[in-house]
C-alpha cells in the first residue's frame, strides 16, 4: 500500500472514529458511518488534509474507501 493510500485510510479512520484495521478499500463509507452529513464532512477533511479540490458531482459518487482514494489520487 502506498503512503498516500495509508494516509487516506488513517484520515477516514480518525474521522469516523473507527480502528484503522476496520478501514479497507472495499469498505463502503455508509458502513463506517450511516450519517450522510458525516460523509460530506469527510470530503472537507480530506480537502484540507491533502490541500486538494474535489468536484462535488464526482465526490457524491464515492461509495467505498477505494473510491475516496481514487478521488484523492486524481485530484492530487
Amino acid at each position: 500500500m502506498s503512503k498516500l493510500a495509508q494516509r487516506v485510510e488513517e484520515v477516514i479512520a480518525s474521522y469516523f472514529g473507527v480502528e484503522l484495521d476496520q478501514v479497507t478499500p472495499e469498505n463502503r463509507l455508509i458502513d463506517l458511518s450511516n450519517q450522510p452529513l458525516e460523509q460530506n464532512s469527510l470530503v472537507t477533511a480530506l480537502k484540507q488534509e491533502f490541500e486538494i479540490e474535489l468536484d462535488e458531482e464526482v465526490q457524491a459518487q464515492a461509495v467505498t474507501v477505494e473510491d475516496v482514494l481514487d478521488l484523492v489520487l486524481y485530484s492530487w
